[in-house]
């Protein structure tokens, strides 16, 4: 047989096929390729689930764990006649914290027989509490009104103004040392320096009238 006569045979079986022939055979190559697909793709889900539930999970075992009371333990292994040895309760208990002993307070020393212990001083009182008299020199008028405004802008309020009789060339603080500390008397000098020269002297008799005593003078 020649090789036309091979292709004629070829051709002539060809041309026998009827196509409903060939859907038969069509949808059983495609079920068949359906059915290997659904097999891979179950195979794959299977052997995720599978490797899932196997892997050991640290945390939930950690909270599954059950903390043993040794207590009830004990108890259970008593009535059952086992013997068990106790563990040494110092190695179980906590240590107790260290308490330091307190040390007693110290008293202040006496003083020794035959000495008399000195009264406390007085304590300075506070601004609003000084008595202060300003008094103007100068026959200018309205400075002792004014200085008084300063004053009691500093806080100081308890003030009574006048004149006085005799002329000073600078102004002039007196005060009353056991009820006017030296802060006070340095804040008074402060405020009233703003305008004058001012000029700290001797202190006030106790039985004065006046804590504090400001004389202006003519600078």
């Amino acid at each position: 047989m020649t090789h036309e006569d091979q292709q004629k045979n070829i051709i002539g079986k060809l041309k026998e096929i009827r196509p409903r022939d060939a859907i038969y055979p069509g949808i059983i190559t495609i079920f068949i390729a359906l059915a290997v697909f659904c097999f891979i793709l179950t195979a794959q889900f299977l052997s995720k689930n599978i490797n899932k539930g196997f892997m050991i999970d640290e945390r939930s075992i950690e909270e599954t764990l059950v903390t043993v009371d040794l207590e009830n333990y004990y108890l259970v292994a008593k009535k059952a006649w086992i013997n068990i040895e106790l563990p040494n309760p110092e190695l179980i208990s906590p240590p107790h914290p260290a308490t330091v002993a307190s040390e007693p307070a110290s008293s202040p020393p006496s003083a020794p027989p035959g000495e008399t212990t000195p009264s406390p001083a007085p304590s300075p009182v506070e601004r609003k509490q000084l008595s202060i008299q300003v008094l103007n020199s100068t026959s200018k008028q309205g400075l002792a009104g004014d200085l008084k405004n300063d004053l009691v802008h500093a806080g100081f309020v308890n003030i009574s103004t006048g004149n006085s009789s005799t002329l000073e060339p600078i102004t002039l603080i007196s005060v009353k040392s056991n009820k006017v500390g030296d802060q006070l008397t340095e804040e008074l000098k402060q405020t009233v320096s703003q305008k004058y020269d001012v000029e700290v002297i001797g202190a006030l008799a106790e039985d004065d009238a006046f804590d504090v005593r400001i004389v202006i003078g003519l600078k």
